[in-house]
């Protein structure tokens, strides 16, 4: 079978685009939205059973879901329809695109794969139109769209394996959300309760060991907002600007595209706003987004960098560990004061005032570092499953371009990818 040559044709003839689907009248249909589908995953998280409406994308198992408006077609929101029953039709967004099999000619499985690898999504991307922000891949993008497909067993093989890495991805995934609400649990006890005590006091924020004290934040570290830096000042390479757009949630982004950098010649003009490792940054404008709280840690990796306006840094004095001053900002009560404080709804956005007035129950500091400690070991699980999620999906994208082109071709009689 690896011998044999692939057929090149358009996407559009290998598959049906928006295939047509029949769903019965009078009765309800279950529902996909747009938020539904994964950025990664195969599953599509739910659905709803509403009264069938007028218009909207129509499905059925073994189709895949492909968003086709902006920013979701970038973000790589597509879906594989397996929830319904025999021979049901379901219904979805008006802005999904749906690919559906060719009988003898496409495996449903293989198409989800395909769907979702640069070979299509990339044309599809730079093929869009429209107005700014509602920009959206028109159906005939795809007959354009050229792909190289194997017989029918192979692609049965070859999305055999892809879905495999898919699932050890989904699994790895599920494990380190698991582990994370674990952690959450065990700390809002830590954080409250501490290690060990028989004794308590009601106190304004409630219930704490008799021997901790309720205090503002601000009493046990500062908040220090970044410096407005010039955009007239940017440079094309230099020290990294850290701003609202970098902070995201426990994590640094740097992409090309949204970072700004500084002459690194003038640093020394701002020492004071100079990041080091272990800095805890949080986002002052649109604190909280879907995925949570922006928040991070600095690492080695992020620096050198400055801290820009809008965005801002803890402090801690002598009676605050820094261990466990991250642990009460990124997932205790710094977290929960700070969501019901934010102000506005176009630019949500909250205050140094509003940070530094947070009410903590707050132990003496060797308890704070016991604290530390003691949830220490469930964040390097985490960050262990992360980098074994990375090297997951980094395998994952290395492979699928050479089994989906054909430049390794697999043997169907094994498990074996062959050159």
């Amino acid at each position: 079978m690896s011998s044999e040559v692939r057929t090149a044709t358009s996407f559009a003839e290998f598959v049906e685009v928006n295939p047509r689907r029949q769903l019965r009248s009078g009765q309800d249909v279950k529902f996909v939205e747009m938020a539904r589908l994964s950025t990664t995953g195969t599953k599509i998280d739910g659905f709803e059973v509403r009264p069938i409406m007028s218009g909207g994308s129509k499905f059925r198992n073994g189709d895949t879901l492909f968003a086709r408006i902006t920013p979701c077609t970038e973000n790589g929101k597509i879906g594989f329809v397996d929830f319904l029953e025999d021979d049901e039709v379901g219904q979805g967004s008006t802005e999904f695109i749906v690919f559906g099999p060719r009988d003898g000619l496409s495996d449903p499985k293989y198409i989800y794969q395909l769907s979702r690898s640069d070979l299509v999504r990339a044309p599809a991307i730079q093929s869009m139109i429209g107005t700014t922000g509602r920009q959206r891949v028109s159906n005939w993008a795809f007959e354009q769209i050229e792909i190289f497909h194997p017989p029918l067993p192979e692609q049965w093989r070859i999305a055999e394996i892809l879905t495999s890495v898919d699932e050890a991805i989904a699994a790895t995934e599920a494990l380190i959300e698991q582990t994370k609400r674990v952690k959450q649990g065990v700390l809002r006890q830590l954080l409250t309760r501490g290690i060990g005590h028989t004794r308590f006091k009601q106190t304004e924020i409630g219930e704490i060991p008799a021997g901790w004290e309720v205090a503002p934040l601000g009493n046990i570290a500062t908040f220090q907002p970044g410096y407005a830096f010039k955009s007239s000042e940017f440079v094309s390479n230099g020290v990294r600007l850290l701003r609202g757009s970098n902070v995201g949630v426990e994590t640094t982004d740097w992409r090309d595209e949204i970072t700004k950098f500084f002459p690194p010649e003038r640093i020394g003009e701002f020492y004071e706003y100079v990041l080091n490792i272990g800095d805890i940054v949080i986002a002052m404008d649109r604190p909280f987004i879907s995925e949570g709280f922006k928040v991070v840690r600095i690492k080695d990796t992020d620096l050198p960098a400055l801290l820009l306006q809008r965005v801002g840094r803890f402090l801690p004095r002598k009676q605050c560990d820094p261990d466990w001053l991250w642990q009460v900002v990124s997932v205790g009560t710094l977290r929960v004061h700070l969501e019901q404080h934010q102000v506005g709804t176009d630019l949500p956005h909250i205050s140094r005032n509003d940070i530094e007035k947070c009410l903590l129950a707050i132990p003496p500091l060797e308890e704070q570092k016991r604290i530390a400690r003691y949830v220490a070991d469930m964040d390097r699980l985490v960050e262990l499953d992360k980098r074994r999620l990375s090297l997951i999906k980094s395998a994952k994208s290395a492979l699928m371009p050479d089994l989906l082109m054909g430049r390794k071709r697999v043997t169907l009689s094994s498990e074996s990818v062959v050159a």
